[in-house]
């Protein structure tokens, strides 16, 4: 039977968790020109940066 959690009882399978996100992000990107694409990845760069700072700073407990 195959495992399709992300959690091992060693702790967490970062293969099938990598490739869960990359076919993910590949079905959200794969009908965008280059240009979409690219600014595609610089908003979701902003926001995680975003996220980042707010958590640095002491900020809310977002999840996402």
């Amino acid at each position: 039977m195959e495992n399709h959690s992300e959690e091992t009882d060693g702790g967490i399978d970062a293969v099938e968790m990598t490739r869960r996100i990359r076919d993910e992000r590949y079905e959200q990107v794969k009908d965008m020109t280059p240009e979409e694409r690219l600014e595609y990845y610089r908003e979701e760069s902003t926001a995680a940066h975003e996220r980042f700072v707010d958590r640095a700073c002491g900020g809310g407990n977002d999840k996402s």
